[in-house]
Formats: C-alpha cells, sequence, structure tokens
C-alpha cells in the first residue's frame, strides 16, 4: 500500500512487505490480514454506504480471528491512525474509544 490513498496519506497494513516506521515488525508476522487486499481495509475512492457496510463486515471478520489483534488496536490509537480497519475498529469507532480518555484529562484539570 505505497503512497497515496485518494489524496490521503495512511500507514500500511500488516498485510504490505514495507517496514513501518516506529513499529516492530514482529507482531504484523502474526496479523490474520497479512497477503490480503488492502483495499478490504481502506475504503476506496468513490465507495458508496452499503458496498461499505459489506467491506467493513468482512474485514472486521479477519480481526475477529486475528491473534494480534489487540496489538494492532493498541498500534492504530497510539499514532492515532486515521485510516482503515485497525484491530477490528473503524476510524469512527478509534476515536470513540479515544473520547473517554480525554474526558478524563480534561475533567482532572
Amino acid at each position: 500500500m505505497p503512497g497515496n490513498h485518494g489524496g490521503r496519506r495512511r500507514r500500511v497494513l500488516a498485510s504490505e512487505e514495507l517496514s513501518l516506521p516506529r513499529l516492530s515488525r514482529d507482531w504484523q508476522d502474526s496479523a490474520a490480514c497479512r497477503g490480503m487486499e488492502s483495499s478490504l481495509f481502506f475504503a476506496p475512492d468513490g465507495e458508496t454506504r452499503r458496498p461499505q457496510r459489506r467491506r467493513v463486515q468482512r474485514a472486521k471478520a479477519v480481526c475477529r480471528a486475528c491473534p494480534v489483534r489487540a496489538v494492532c488496536l493498541d498500534e492504530a490509537l497510539r499514532v492515532r491512525e486515521p485510516y482503515g480497519i485497525w484491530g477490528g475498529y473503524t476510524e469512527e469507532e478509534r476515536k470513540d474509544l479515544r473520547l473517554p480518555a480525554r474526558l478524563a484529562v480534561s475533567s482532572a484539570r
């Protein structure tokens, strides 16, 4: 998944054979998505709602069976990955996971 995707930069998946900055590739070697098409985990340009729902369901099914799902999700949250399905969560779902942490920090001030 090198390069640009619909004008947006994004990190490559475990299925890619590129080295990732700031990541150990050990967990990626065990990922269920290894060797799969990245288009399953990242929305193609112009994707409509129904195909998107089907694609996301298929991607999440791969993630549910993944032995490194938690590590993948943790990494996506840590680096604030803006695109794709990581650890079984969409971009919006990952934002929701970070929300309680942001609220806890702001209420502690």
